[in-house]
């Protein structure tokens, strides 16, 4: 009986559940925390159970032994169009927006899901996970008002390469030069458009017999567009502002205070002239730090240190590729950051930790006990454009890191030449050198 009641004492006293678990290595959880040595653990739910030094209290022997290697949590584009847009120059491929939808009035398309445009087995979206991503968002494109952008995992299944996790987790809007253009030219009827739209929001969400009759009629806004609208500004989900010049992104902060929504900057190429008055709204800018020199009118302050300025500022910054074909550079967009000055920890906060926050996914971006267990192992720094990734974790099942580039250098790595023609010998005479 007492050798019964021991063997229940000791299987109550261990976990019941199958445990993965990496130590050994370099670990950066995302808070700002290095642990050396470390030792991370899984459950069976794909849930980080543990996160600590790898002292002599954890005995449980190791799944995996990183020595000398990195885990960090998997990165977070939060500015794509992955698996929206394959082939610029083929419409057939281009799903980034809902288009003309002839409507009176047709620059509000708040309604609009990207995430239904979304196609989860885009060959960028396996090579995107070489670059150690593993969520991104996709955001629609165009109109004044292009709709919202939805979180995806870059989880493989059997069918297909990525999931969609949350349809709805922003709403993205232009204010420049370029979209004014189709309001006749100026960024003040921007404005206008878009304070009549938030007014008619409120109203119209106040009065269910007026949102009834927008139903099946032509309107500036539909039903679908009220009931996103309404989310943002119930501060439900953020708006985001692709925004570049100073004095329309305090334009686009005064709307935010009017309106009471969370502003996410976007671009904000000239961020850097307003960072006092982002921090004080705590308005968080995302951009890319490549970006050096300016393209248009919109962006004459461009500077290749905006994103360490912002930050100086106490700005929360976070790093986009802005792209859709090549989103694994995103880390070598974090590097150059921190060539600029940004300290390390922050460059990776802005592509982890920050991106999360602020799009509501609070179970991903850093590794902590009770977070899913989305990371990568690198085999060195991952800012290092020689590190590779050598594992990917998401919800903790290891993903598969081929892809068709890879596929294509195992197929013609030692490709066999068939059908060549020899050439052909001339037999040459005595004192003839060949010149004939």
């Amino acid at each position: 009986m007492k050798n019964i009641i021991f063997c229940l004492i000791l299987t109550f006293s261990h976990p019941l559940f199958a445990q993965d678990v990496f130590r050994g290595g370099t670990i950066y959880t995302g808070t700002g925390e290095l642990i050396e040595n470390g030792f991370l653990s899984l459950n069976s739910k794909g849930e980080i159970s543990q996160v600590d030094t790898d002292s002599a209290k954890n005995k449980t022997n190791p799944s995996y032994d990183f020595r000398g290697k990195f885990i960090t949590p998997g990165f977070i584009d939060a500015g794509t169009v992955l698996g929206l847009s394959e082939i610029w120059a083929v419409s057939d491929t281009n799903h980034g927006g809902a288009g003309d939808l002839d409507r009176d009035k047709d620059f509000n398309q708040s309604g609009y899901l990207a995430a239904e445009g979304f196609n989860p087995n885009a060959m960028a979206i396996a090579l995107s996970r070489t670059g150690g991503i593993t969520s991104a968002i996709i955001h629609p494109s165009g109109r004044l008002i292009s709709g919202q952008s939805a979180w995806v995992d870059l989880e493989s299944t059997k069918m297909f390469n990525a999931k969609v996790i949350d349809p709805s987790v922003a709403i993205h809007v232009s204010l420049n030069s370029k979209s004014a253009r189709s309001v006749g030219g100026s960024v003040a009827g921007i404005v206008l458009l878009l304070k009549e739209a938030f007014d008619d929001t409120k109203y119209l969400s106040q009065n269910d017999k007026e949102l009834d009759r927008t139903r099946g009629k032509k309107s500036s806004l539909s039903r679908q567009d009220v009931l996103a609208l309404k989310k943002a500004l119930d501060k439900k989900i953020p708006i985001v502002f692709s925004v570049s010049r100073a004095v329309d992104i305090l334009t686009a902060i005064e709307l935010s205070k009017t309106y009471g929504f969370q502003l996410i900057v976007s671009g904000g190429e000239e961020a850097w002239m307003v960072a006092d008055e982002l921090a004080a709204a705590k308005v968080p800018v995302m951009l890319n730090p490549y970006a050096n020199l300016p393209s248009n009118f919109d962006k004459l302050g461009t500077r290749v240190d905006n994103v360490v300025l912002l930050h100086n500022a106490k700005v929360d910054v976070m790093l986009s590729t802005f792209d859709g074909h090549n989103v694994r550079n995103l880390r070598f967009a974090a590097g150059n950051a921190i060539r600029a000055g940004l300290p390390y920890q922050a460059a990776l906060s802005a592509i982890t930790t920050t991106p999360a926050k602020y799009f509501g996914a609070k179970n991903v971006g850093s590794l902590e006990t009770g977070k899913a267990g989305n990371f990568v192992v690198w085999t060195g720094d991952p800012f290092e454009p020689s590190s590779f990734v050598e594992a990917m974790f998401i919800n903790g099942k290891k993903v598969s890191l081929d892809n068709r580039q890879e596929a294509l250098f195992r197929k013609y790595r030692t490709f066999k030449r068939r059908g060549t023609v020899p050439a052909k010998r001339i037999k040459l005479q005595d004192g003839d050198n060949g010149d004939k």
